[in-house]
């Protein structure tokens, strides 16, 4: 084919130079074809003609009759026809019939070149279709052997034939099943990198398929670095069934573990507010929780920069939609800050307005800031001097009430709290002032109530010590003397009792009046601990001879 091609190619390129030639050699040879002269070769000619381009020496020919260019051509695919290269034989009888449009004969010989054509054509097309359809039998027959090796060779030998039509979709869907198969038998030999390379071939000649799918979701759940495959492979079996609930929470599962805050939550979303019933109780708990942190994060994240509290508005709103139990107030507190960062820091009028909103609210805090900004504006701003007035009377007279609970501590710390917050109050400042002196006289007094009251508890402790050892010293000596004697009163008895009620006072003592002289130097905890060790000996006694204590 190649020969003929290449023909083809120097008669083109000679065409113009070119003349049509019945040449007679010296030895009685004649041939038909196409002659040329080449300048570079005197005394030759080039000759072309079915068996190709040749030099010929003039010396070699007798004759030379020249005849029209189409008789060239026609002699040359008579020779092609003849050899049975019918397609090369047609592309010459049809450049004679250009060159001579009214020689009909022409129109004969390109119609039987045609027909000879279709025909080889024909048994050639059907030789390779009966090849192919052999090849598919076979490798069907290597796939159920298990031989895939074999079975994928021979499908792409198949391939190289070009099947057409019906015979390129079955070897579209033998490949399918045969990589399926192949993919199986990978999985079963824990080469998960050979099933997933088979396995994504199929979705390359078949997208769709949803076994090669559902496998390489399998393989790529646990792989962070398929996580684009995996999601891809989600979605497309998730759009398939909008209602497939476990993929869609394995989409949300998996940009939660990618940190994909925002597209987690709205899959999250969608699997909490799904009609139908899916999934366990526990799943529907852990997504619930996931969604709920989610949203709070980002309204959290919202919330933090002024140009985007509208979008934490709008999020705070969500979560108390989808979760009753949200705390509301932070609804409030975003519309403050929203409506705080549309005022002018110098607008004093803005600020009181706002700040009658927030008292409004019972946004104490915000309220109050507002009042001391306005002040800051204008000291002699009577609406924002009486807020501030009042809001100190509030808090005075929760002193008050700590005052007459005897909460002395407590209340002196609220007046002198209120005595530094609103110096822009000197009124209920200066009842603070009165009161807390008042709390601290008291507190005093109560100091040396405490002190007076442990110093006597000290004594009484050192006397319960003193007659527990005297209880002590008598049981001693009474075993002593009469080792064998049963008591109706037990002095041991009596000497636990008094170490007792000595460690229970000396610890009421350093609870009392910790700066008492006696607890601060050491010697309170001193006794008690001596009190306590000696009661564990009675308590717990080792046998050193004392007679059984009758209880």
């Amino acid at each position: 084919m190649k020969r003929f091609a290449t023909l083809a190619l120097a008669i083109a390129a000679a065409a113009s130079a070119a003349r049509a030639d019945v040449i007679v050699l010296k030895n009685g040879e004649r041939r038909s074809g196409l002659v040329r002269e080449d300048p570079g070769l005197k005394g030759y000619i080039i000759f072309t003609d079915a068996g190709g381009e040749v030099t010929i020496a003039r010396d070699r020919i007798l004759e030379i009759r020249e005849e029209p260019e189409h008789k060239g051509l026609e002699a040359i695919g008579n020779q092609l026809f003849e050899k049975k290269h019918f397609k090369e034989a047609l592309e010459y009888y049809r450049r004679a019939a250009e060159d001579d449009p009214g020689n009909e004969a022409y129109g004969r010989l390109i119609e039987a070149a045609q027909g000879e054509l279709d025909r080889m054509n024909n048994l050639e097309n059907q030789a390779r279709v009966a090849k192919i359809a052999e090849m598919f039998r076979a490798a069907r027959d290597a796939m159920e052997k298990g031989q895939f090796d074999q079975a994928n060779r021979l499908l792409t030998q198949a391939e190289t034939l070009q099947p057409e039509g019906g015979q390129a979709e079955e070897l579209r869907q033998i490949r399918v099943i045969m990589l399926l198969g192949w993919g199986k038998e990978r999985l079963d030999k824990v080469d998960r990198a050979g099933a997933t390379d088979k396995f994504e071939a199929v979705l390359r000649l078949e997208p769709g398929n949803e076994q090669a799918n559902d496998r390489l979701i399998e393989l790529w759940m646990d792989n962070p670095g398929k996580s684009e495959q995996l999601r891809a492979a989600l979605e497309a079996k998730y759009e398939a069934n909008p209602k497939d609930w476990a993929t869609l929470k394995m989409l949300a599962d998996i940009a939660h573990r990618d940190k994909q805050t925002e597209k987690a939550a709205q899959l999250y979303q969608k699997l909490y507010e799904a009609p139908d019933e899916w999934g366990s109780k526990q799943d529907k708990t852990q997504v619930a929780a996931r969604l709920q942190t989610l949203l709070e994060a980002m309204r959290n994240e919202a919330a933090a920069k002024p140009q985007t509290l509208e979008r934490a508005i709008e999020l705070q709103k969500t979560l108390m939609r989808l979760f009753p139990a949200t705390d509301g107030r932070l609804l409030e507190v975003y519309d403050y800050k929203l409506r705080l960062n549309r005022i002018d820091p110098k607008d004093e009028a803005g600020l009181l307005q706002l700040a009658g909103w927030a008292r409004e609210k019972d946004m104490r805090r915000d309220a109050i800031q507002l009042y001391k900004k306005v002040l800051g504006l204008n000291p002699k701003n009577n609406d924002a001097l009486r807020a501030m007035e009042g809001y100190a009377r509030e808090d005075l007279a929760e002193g008050k009430a700590m005052y007459a609970k005897a909460e002395y501590e407590m209340a002196r710390a609220l007046f002198e709290q209120l005595i530094q917050d609103f110096p822009e109050a000197p009124s209920a400042c200066g009842e603070a002032r009165e009161w807390s002196d008042m709390a601290l006289a008291e507190m005093q007094k109560q100091e040396r109530d405490r002190r007076e009251t442990a110093a006597r508890l000290v004594q009484m402790a050192d006397q319960h010590l003193d007659r527990a050892y005297a209880f002590m010293d008598q049981f001693t000596q009474s075993s002593l003397d009469r080792p064998d004697s049963r008591y109706v009163v037990n002095p041991r008895r009596d000497a636990e009792r008094y170490f007792r009620l000595a460690v229970q006072t000396y610890a009421q003592v350093i609870q009392l009046a910790p700066s008492l002289p006696q607890v601060l130097s050491g010697e309170v905890r001193r006794k008690m601990a001596e009190a306590q060790a000696m009661l564990n000996r009675l308590e717990n006694p080792i046998d050193f001879g004392f007679p059984p204590i009758i209880r």
